[in-house]
């Protein structure tokens, strides 16, 4: 029977393999490439993370079709590898130092530092995200620990990730009531659910702050914040992020939404049903209890 963990590890490696094959789009093998995925990673970023993006992009300019074959390629290899269990810990290792490295040049850190971050628009970075989920996935000699462990650790970094969407959301730009929506997939949800722009805001920031610490704090309530965490990265990835825009000619990924819907569900207990005694009239209950798994 496939582990839990590693069914996990299976799902990450099917995003990687997106990622990889929509490097290959044909806009992908033209400058688009980099005057409208690599570059606009340098506004409102400080000097000493733009300049590095920008000489990145210039070095790219000098052959766009390799470059980005060899982008392409790498992402395949490793969602390839993952699927298939082959190499696991070194793939694991490699794709964490790829992660950041995309990180940085392909997705400016998530715009962290440039005043209008957040959870709807992307951030902290989908592929940070997955870097995550890789190091919490990573294969032990234990594994019923480690998918222990692994609920664990999901936990608290959803508990996190959703405080740091509070901080987030509650920053100077998005006080400006335009601003709400200025960038955000949301526009059409907030005129069509009938939402101020700024009333929404202190709304979802309310949500992200109670989720967090519910994750942090009361962890005897096993699934109830793991199902909150579900329908909020549904929101997110669905109007917030309109499926990473995938479907566009330069959409490279499905963003952080569905990272955060998978984190989610790394993050569930076993729902556990004690089976009662078989014999009619009897007063005994069985001693055994089954769990139901999803994953």
């Amino acid at each position: 029977m496939i582990s839990r963990n590693r069914k996990f590890l299976i799902i990450l490696g099917s995003i990687w393999l997106l990622d990889g094959l929509m490097q290959f789009k044909p806009l992908m093998f033209t400058q688009n490439f980099v005057t409208s995925v690599i570059w606009p990673n340098t506004w409102y970023q400080p000097m000493d993370i733009a300049y590095p993006i920008y000489l990145a992009g210039k070095i790219i300019l000098i052959n766009v079709t390799g470059f980005d074959i060899i982008f392409g390629s790498i992402q395949v290899a490793i969602g390839l590898l993952l699927i298939t269990g082959k190499y696991t810990k070194a793939v694991i290792i490699f794709s964490v130092i790829w992660s950041v490295a995309v990180w940085w040049i392909g997705e400016g850190f998530g715009s962290l530092f440039t005043g209008q971050a957040s959870l709807l628009t992307g951030a902290p970075g989908a592929v940070i995200l997955y870097a995550l989920v890789g190091i919490i996935l990573y294969p032990s000699r234990d594994a019923e620990k480690a998918e222990i462990n692994s609920r664990k650790i999901a936990r608290y970094s959803l508990g996190f990730l959703f405080i740091m969407g509070f901080i987030l959301q509650m920053q100077p730009y998005y006080f400006i009531s335009r601003n709400v929506t200025w960038s955000l997939s949301v526009n059409w949800f907030l005129k069509m659910s009938g939402f101020q722009s700024l009333l929404f805001d202190f709304f979802i920031a309310g949500l992200f702050l109670c989720t967090g610490i519910g994750f942090i704090i009361f962890r005897d309530r096993k699934n109830i914040f793991s199902y909150i965490s579900i329908a909020l990265s549904i929101f997110i990835w669905i109007p917030g992020e309109m499926f990473g825009q995938i479907y566009t000619a330069l959409g490279t990924d499905p963003n952080s939404g569905v990272i955060l819907l998978i984190l989610s569900l790394m993050s569930m207990y076993p729902i556990r049903h004690a089976v009662t005694h078989p014999l009619p009239g009897s007063s005994v209950p069985a001693i055994r209890t089954v769990n139901f798994q999803k994953f």
